[in-house]
C-alpha cells in the first residue's frame, strides 16, 4: 500500500462502546508504532451503548442504574468524549500521521467539519457548516442541529479523529434518561437539551437514508480532502493482540469508577472539607472541579467534566498530581498548573492554566459539599 492508498475498514461490531474501548485504541497504537497505515475505520453497531470519556464521572454524567435496567452497554474509554451510539449511528475514525493535519486542535476540527459540510451540500443539497469547536451542523426546518459529535485523541505521531454521524433519529427519551448531563453543559448554546441540539440525516433530508449511502459521502469527503484512494483492509494480527490487551485493561470496575467521587475521595480527613464548582468555558470544555481542602492547602483535586481536544490523554491526571498539597493562594495554584502544562506538554482546547486556576479558586470559595 503506497502513501496515496489508505486502508478502509467497515467494522460491524456488537456495540460502539465495546469497539471504542478496545478496537479503536488498538488501531491507534499500531499506527503510532508505524505498524499500520493511515486508516479510516467506519464502525456500525448492533446494540445501544454509551461511550463514557476518560474525564467523565459515572456518578453524575450518566444514569448508570437506568442503563443497566434498559440493557444499554456503558464503557469508560481512555480518550475524551461521551457519546450515545444506537444502530443508526456511524462512528468514522480517521487515524493519520500528525503531519497531515494542522497543529492546532480547533484547526483540525475545522478542516474535517468544513470538508464534511461541503460534501453534504454537494450530495444532498442541504445547508451544512462547521460550528466551533467540534460540531458538524445541518439546517433542519430553520434550526441548526449537529449530526456528528467530533472528538480527538493523540497517540505519539498518530492523530485519532473521531467523526460521528447520526443517520437515523435518536431515541431522545432514552438518551435524556441515560445521559442527563449537568445544565451547565448547554450554557453557551442556544439549545438547552439533547433533543434541541442533536438531529439526524433523515430529519434533515425528510426521507430514509441508508447506512451505505451515508458511508459513501464520508469516504468521498475524506478521499477528496487528502487526495488519496482507499484500499479495503482488515484488522492486522498486531491490532487484534492490542485489542485483547486493552479489553483486559479497561473492562473492569476499578477503571470504570475511577472518577466517581467515592473513589477519588474515599476518606475525609479530620478538619478537611470538599468543595465543588462547575462551569462551561465558552466554546470549550465543561469543567467540574472538586477540591479537598484542609486549612490553607489543597489536599487533592479532581477535574472531571466534558472535554474535546486534550493531549496527552492523561493531561488532567498530570495537573491533578501537581495540585496535591498546594497552598490555596491564586499564585500558588497557577504556578503548579503552569508547571504541569510545561512538564507534561499539555494542550487542552480552550482551557488555559489561567482558566483552570480561576475555576479552582472559585470552587474553594464555595460552601463545602457532602459526598
Amino acid at each position: 500500500m503506497d502513501k496515496t492508498q489508505w486502508r478502509l475498514m467497515e467494522l460491524d461490531v456488537n456495540s460502539y462502546a465495546e469497539a471504542t474501548a478496545s478496537i479503536s485504541p488498538a488501531i491507534a497504537r499500531a499506527c503510532e508504532e508505524g505498524k499500520a497505515p493511515n486508516t479510516l475505520a467506519m464502525y456500525t453497531h448492533q446494540k445501544a451503548s454509551i461511550v463514557m470519556g476518560r474525564q467523565n464521572d459515572p456518578d453524575v454524567d450518566i444514569n448508570y442504574g437506568y442503563c443497566a435496567d434498559n440493557d444499554i452497554i456503558v464503557k469508560r474509554i481512555p480518550t475524551p468524549g461521551t457519546i450515545f451510539g444506537h444502530p443508526g449511528y456511524i462512528m468514522n475514525v480517521l487515524y493519520v500521521h500528525k503531519d497531515l493535519v494542522p497543529n492546532a486542535i480547533p484547526d483540525i476540527f475545522a478542516m474535517l467539519n468544513t470538508q464534511m459540510a461541503k460534501a453534504f451540500t454537494e450530495r444532498w443539497g442541504v445547508p451544512a457548516r462547521h460550528r466551533p469547536i467540534n460540531d458538524l451542523e445541518v439546517e433542519m426546518g430553520g434550526v441548526w442541529k449537529k449530526v456528528g459529535p467530533f472528538g480527538m485523541g493523540f497517540f505519539g505521531p498518530c492523530v485519532c479523529c473521531r467523526m460521528g454521524l447520526t443517520v437515523t433519529p435518536i431515541p431522545y427519551d432514552i438518551v435524556e434518561n441515560a445521559m442527563p448531563g449537568p445544565p451547565e453543559k448547554f450554557a453557551d448554546k442556544v439549545a438547552k437539551s439533547v433533543t434541541q441540539r442533536v438531529g439526524s440525516l433523515e430529519e434533515a433530508l425528510a426521507r430514509h437514508v441508508g447506512i451505505k449511502e451515508a458511508k459513501e459521502v464520508v469516504i468521498k469527503a475524506i478521499s477528496d480532502l487528502f487526495g488519496i484512494e482507499f484500499q479495503t483492509g482488515e484488522l492486522l494480527d498486531v491490532e487484534k493482540d492490542y485489542e485483547k490487551e486493552l479489553s483486559e485493561r479497561y473492562d473492569n470496575d476499578d477503571w470504570f469508577w475511577a472518577n466517581s467521587i467515592s473513589r477519588r475521595f474515599p476518606d475525609m480527613p479530620e478538619g478537611a472539607s470538599l468543595h465543588e464548582y462547575i462551569k462551561k468555558i465558552p466554546q470549550g470544555p465543561l469543567v467540574r472541579v472538586r477540591a479537598l481542602k484542609k486549612g490553607r492547602h489543597i489536599l487533592d483535586c479532581s477535574l472531571t467534566g466534558w472535554y474535546h481536544g486534550i493531549r496527552p490523554l492523561d493531561a488532567l491526571e498530570i495537573v491533578e498530581s501537581h495540585l496535591k498539597e498546594t497552598p490555596c493562594s491564586e499564585d500558588a495554584v497557577l504556578s503548579r498548573i503552569e508547571k504541569a502544562y510545561q512538564e507534561g506538554g499539555i494542550a487542552i482546547d480552550q482551557c488555559s492554566p489561567t482558566d483552570l486556576r480561576d475555576l479552582i479558586v472559585q470552587a474553594l470559595e464555595k460552601e463545602p459539599v457532602s459526598k
